[in-house]
């Protein structure tokens, strides 16, 4: 055990050598100096050495409180001055001084704790002041009691005193030494008289009225007993707290019963360590975590029987983060970390370990652990989900695209050749106009199954939307690659289809384009495959096209790309116009204007083009999402301008596409144009069309509930021409459905169509959600809608797209 000491006590040192040792933080070593070298009985050449290794050859009696020292000078940047014994490797003990002190960088950052060390050697010829340096008053002075120690002369002078009495006076130790017994009453003056009671009886006890430092009254019981050592008489006494706050400890340890509890209801798991990564503590949760009981955790080493496990060959590469919060102080930090069942699984867990600290003293650290295996599992899904087709497994566009880039850029840089196949179904059509959209989801499916059986090992499948899908062919030749292409043609043209007792055939047509190092992008190749697919089924369907880029008919094709560079003009030089059309309420008299956002195109001429004109061009680009990103960010801007105005608007919808959802930053941009502006987020309505929404269920789930959360409203589009519409919509939170204009414009001559419009607006409005028709062009159209109970109308008999800015609003 350690003893701290007051100057006056300190033994004569003039002739004792002087050594040092250095704790250098950052390799956690120690460096020594030649005599400290000897002073260990060290070897030669052992001038570093590891912290715990040092630590290892310090009586074990005094290596917890030369931990507590240390650690404490870290913490306060104090100097701290101890006495320790030292066990050579011969077994020899030496009694020891350290003075030591905290280096800092010049930014002020602990860098280094530098000691001085000074062997204190025996002086029979000094009994008193040997007296308090022997072994059994080192035990006899331990710091650990809980009740305050005090040893004095026979007079009442304190010789010393341990860390529990300082505390009690709120005194530090050498202040402490300064004192007589009799310094630290009031009221009455009886110290003395205890004293020679004590030396007439041997043994007595008394209590004492006594203010501390803080000027807190205190009564302390003294049991006090006389002592002779050597012939050197001495009193020592036992002091226990009676005053009032004996009974605030006893609240405390209610309290602490409470905490307990409140821990073993914790949903986390949670233990406590002491300074040797021994558990101390653990609840119910953690045990229920760990599979492990209280019994079998508590004085275990926490990082050996969960971060380890059994497999101690692979310490050296594991972290202890619990031991570097005992080590810095310092709290640690982990998204993600492994842990250890008790049966030798592993669980990925969120984990978080504070340092404990008591009277001002590090004693142990807490960690907190969540286990995220559900989380960890659903962003897997996640990641799964935005990279693959929901329908056949199969990955998606921008998967392919990725891949494509990968081949492209070994094709650039290590001259290999590759080969994209972009196949269209031909008659896909047929069956979801005859026997549904389920027929024609389970033909995908099948169909996708397929191919998948029959791709080359390192090649990619991919379902590209709707009927579509691609496969890159890696390391082949065109040549080989039309082979193959044409392998493909005839098992689509042989693969029979059965639904409910009918035999569907289909066909396909397939664009082949290589892939080199003149390819000019992912995005080319698969605008290139894209063309050549349809220039095939130009020639008659069911036929394979090599893409050419002299070609006259691929060149036809090619205007799409000149549309595309129109649209890429219009985003850098912002020349899209928005207008609106308005939704007119039918059963009610609303105050309030709802409007759908459109967009328009201005060309060289200046004329303002119809979506129906770029946007096209621009899905099958994937630039859909940078121009939802100009919706947004403008119709924001201009709601922003007109704030003063915007209570005459009772909803403003924006349209959204499947890219967009796709797209795992557009929520979060989204939200940030939100903080941004600071608009009220009731006047903002997003509408997607109902294919892209289902075709895209986990990302329209998570935009739709995020974004209602915040208040937003939503509007499903082309409701209806899903199968599945009804089943899907309790799954999504939104209060409109735009009923797709195709029941709609034949409604007054089609009594199906009449029927499914008003079956739609009941389903609707039981699940009440507001219901919009579309492509309302006459004035009959509009009364039979109306009496229907479709609550609102949109199409040119109500109104024309306009310009955003001539919308009405009130001053």
């Amino acid at each position: 055990m350690t003893l701290s000491t007051s100057a006056e006590d300190k033994p004569k040192e003039e002739d004792s050598p002087m050594s040092t040792w250095e704790w250098v933080f950052a390799d956690n070593s120690l460096a020594l100096s030649e005599s400290m070298q000897t002073l260990m009985g060290l070897p030669e050449r052992h001038e570093r050495i590891a912290f715990d290794e040092f630590v290892g050859l310090v009586h074990p009696e005094d290596r917890k409180e030369l931990r507590n020292a240390i650690f404490q000078a870290y913490r306060t940047g104090k100097p701290f001055e101890e006495i320790f014994r030292l066990i050579t490797p011969r077994n020899e003990i030496r009694l020891t001084r350290s003075a030591g002190k905290l280096i800092n960088s010049d930014e002020g950052q602990p860098i280094s704790l530098f000691c001085t060390v000074t062997e204190i050697q025996e002086r029979q010829n000094d009994l008193a002041a040997d007296a308090w340096e022997q072994p059994y008053l080192f035990k006899l002075l331990s710091n650990n009691l809980p009740e305050g120690f005090l040893i004095t002369s026979l007079d009442g002078r304190i010789r010393e005193a341990n860390t529990t009495f300082c505390h009690l006076m709120a005194m530090d130790h050498e202040a402490i030494l300064l004192k007589d017994l009799q310094d630290l009453e009031f009221e009455t003056h009886s110290a003395s008289d205890h004293l020679h009671e004590i030396i007439a009886q041997g043994k007595h006890s008394f209590r004492l009225h006594v203010r501390n430092e803080h000027k807190e009254d205190l009564e302390l019981e003294f049991k006090g007993q006389l002592c002779d050592r050597e012939g050197q008489q001495f009193l020592y006494f036992i002091i226990s707290d009676v005053t009032e706050r004996t009974q605030e400890r006893d609240d405390l340890k209610q309290n602490n019963a409470m905490l307990k509890l409140l821990l073993d209801s914790a949903g986390d798991g949670i233990y406590a360590v002491d300074l040797d990564g021994n558990c101390s503590f653990v609840n119910r949760a953690a045990m229920d975590l760990l599979e492990y009981s209280q019994q079998e955790m508590i004085g275990r080493n926490m990082f050996l029987l969960i971060h380890q496990g059994d497999n101690l060959d692979n310490e050296e590469h594991a972290t202890d983060y619990v031991r570097q919060v005992l080590t810095t102080g310092r709290p640690a930090k982990l998204e993600e970390l492994s842990i250890h069942r008790k049966g030798g699984q592993t669980f990925p867990c969120e984990f978080t370990s504070h340092p404990l600290i008591q009277n001002g003293q590090l004693v142990g650290a807490v960690a907190v652990f969540r286990d995220i295996t559900r989380q960890h599992s659903l962003a897997m899904q996640l990641e799964y989900q935005a990279s693959h087709d929901t329908l056949t497994g199969l990955i998606n566009r921008s998967e392919l695209l990725i891949r494509i880039n990968r081949a492209l850029n070994t094709a650039r840089h290590e001259g290999r050749a590759h080969v994209l196949l972009f196949m269209d179904l031909d008659q896909f059509k047929v069956i979801n106009d005859n026997s549904g959209h389920t027929a024609g989801d389970e033909l995908l499916r099948s169909l996708a199954d397929r191919l998948q059986s029959e791709i080359r090992r390192g090649d990619s499948l991919a379902r590209l939307g709707g009927d579509e899908f691609g496969i890159l062919l890696t390391n082949c030749e065109l040549h080989v690659g039309e082979q193959i292409a044409e392998k493909f043609r005839k098992l689509i043209r042989e693969f029979r289809f059965l639904w409910e007792g009918d035999k569907y055939q289909i066909g396909v047509s397939i664009g082949v384009v290589a892939i080199n190092s003149h390819s000019p992008s992912a995005a080319n190749i698969l605008s290139a495959g894209d063309t050549a697919c349809y220039s095939a089924k130009d020639h008659g369907r069911n036929q394979i096209r090599i893409y050419r880029p002299d070609d006259t008919g691929f060149m036809r094709r090619r205007g799409d790309m000149i549309r595309l560079g129109q649209i890429n003009q219009a985003l850098r030089e912002n020349l899209f116009h928005l207008y609106y059309q308005e939704l007119r309420p039918l059963q009610s008299e609303q105050e309030g204007i709802h409007v759908e956002v459109l967009i328009k195109m201005e060309d060289m001429d200046g004329k303002h083009l119809s979506p129906a004109s770029f946007l096209p061009a621009a899905e099958r680009a994937n630039l859909t999402p940078e121009i939802d990103r100009w919706v947004i960010r403008n119709v924001f801007q201009w709601m922003d301008r007109n704030r003063s105005r915007l209570d005459a608007l009772d909803s403003a919808s924006i349209n959204l596409s499947g890219h967009s959802l796709g797209d795992k930053t557009f929520l979060d941009y989204v939200i940030n144009e939100f903080e941004k502006y600071q608009l009220p987020k009731g006047k903002v309505c997003f509408e997607i069309t109902e294919t892209v929404a289902i075709a895209n269920l986990i990302n329209a789930q998570h935009l739709f509930s995020t974004l209602s959360q915040m208040g937003c409203k939503f509007s499903l589009d082309d409701f209806g021409t899903g199968m599945s519409s009804y089943g899907y919509l309790k799954n999504l939170p939104v209060d409109y459905v735009k009923i797709d204009g195709i029941f709609i414009k034949d409604i007054l001559h089609d009594p199906v169509d009449a029927k499914l419009v008003q079956s739609i607006t009941d389903i609707a409005h039981a699940m009440k959600i507001e219901t919009i028709a579309e492509f309302v062009e006459s004035e009959a159209i509009y009364d039979r809608v109306k009496a229907i109970g479709v609550d609102f109308a949109q199409g040119y008999y109500v109104g024309h797209a306009v310009p955003l800015d001539e919308l009405p609003l009130a001053e």
